[in-house]
């Protein structure tokens, strides 16, 4: 088959990297169309061209295949000149998140082409509150999602159960036997040796302000013992000023060049709020904190009935500066086979979203 897939942001393009290349293997023929990362609009998001390469994969820029005006309003020029130059038989796209539910960005104007052109088109929904309704109505014809809350969630959101399908996200497959084998290169990198190094992976901010992660950050530094070490991994779309709060830990704090993939390996206690990297600390059986605090993740959480991933037993939920303090003073543990458990990763994602896709 010919196949035409695309992602707008780098946590989707992870998330359908693995299926793209489970097809290319099998022969199929797939076109995959990222987004650099000079936009103005990936500037602040971050493209998904960069990402798509870092994996391995050889995108090609939007900006190749036509004038692009702006990359959130897509014209339908645009994307039927896209359909006719490559005649494909299916669409594959990610969902990257847009609560507001007025953007027209690569997945969307994909999935409107794929229904004009009359294309198959499936789109892979891998995060609890990446898909919203789109102003323009547009949908796929089939959904591939992270798991069961993910389907209950969209439903209440007001789509077709009959199109969506519980596959898991193949960008977990890899968690499925892992462990942090880069332990040792990584501490050795950090110059570590006994000390407790915690890693606060930080969140993008919504558009209600939240999550606090300045409020909370500052809570994380108070809560360092002498022994313990605080590497802070910002989210790509987040420009706060973390300055002040950090200076006040001193020497506590460490400056790296690793990516957040790779300072996992170090880490003995995982922070966020709701980040994937919470659920990769889990799955690799690092104990893992999440702190959700005030209005963090409103309408998911009444939902879903809770934050999913205290739902699914991945990770320790606290709520206040003094339950994050009792937390990190206890000595929690890691539940790796309780998160694997609920969320069915056994390396075999990637294969069931080509089923659904292929289908």
């Amino acid at each position: 088959m010919k196949i035409l897939a695309a992602a707008r942001h780098p946590g989707p393009a992870e998330s359908i990297s693995p299926v793209v290349k489970l097809l290319i293997g099998r022969g199929h023929s797939v076109t995959l169309i990222g987004m650099r990362n000079d936009t103005p609009e990936t500037r602040i998001h971050g493209g998904s061209a960069t990402k798509f390469r870092q994996i391995g994969l050889k995108p090609i820029e939007m900006n190749e295949l036509g004038d692009v005006q702006c990359v959130v309003s897509i014209t339908d020029t645009y994307t039927d000149a896209i359909f006719e130059r490559f005649k494909p038989d299916r669409v594959l796209v990610g969902c990257s998140v847009d609560a507001t539910g007025k953007h027209f960005a690569i997945e969307d104007a994909l999935l409107s082409g794929a229904d004009r052109h009359s294309v198959t088109s499936v789109q892979l929904v891998e995060a609890w509150q990446a898909w919203y309704p789109r102003e323009t109505g547009v949908i796929a014809n089939r959904y591939a999602v992270l798991d069961q809350i993910t389907r209950d969630v969209m439903s209440k959101r007001g789509a077709e159960l009959e199109r969506i399908s519980v596959t898991g996200n193949p960008n977990l497959d890899r968690f499925a036997n892992a462990v942090p084998d880069q332990r040792e290169a990584v501490r050795d990198s950090l110059e570590l040796k006994d000390e407790r190094l915690i890693v606060y992976f930080g969140q993008a901010v919504s558009r209600t302000g939240t999550p606090d992660d300045p409020k909370t950050m500052n809570w994380v530094v108070k809560a360092l013992g002498i022994d313990d070490r605080l590497v802070f991994s910002p989210h790509p779309r987040d420009d706060r000023d973390y300055t002040t709060i950090l200076a006040s830990a001193g020497n506590r704090v460490i400056e790296t060049t690793l990516t957040s993939d790779e300072v996992l390996h170090g880490a003995d206690v995982s922070i966020s709020h709701y980040s994937t990297m919470l659920m990769k600390s889990s799955l690799l059986d690092i104990p893992s904190i999440s702190i959700i605090h005030g209005e963090d993740i409103r309408d998911l959480r009444r939902e879903a009935s809770g934050s999913p991933m205290t739902l699914l037993g991945g990770v320790h939920e606290v709520n206040t500066e003094e339950q994050l303090l009792a937390g990190l003073s206890a000595g929690l543990p890691g539940q790796a086979s309780i998160i694997k458990n609920s969320l069915s990763v056994d390396g075999m994602a990637a294969e069931r979203v080509a089923q659904v896709g292929l289908a």
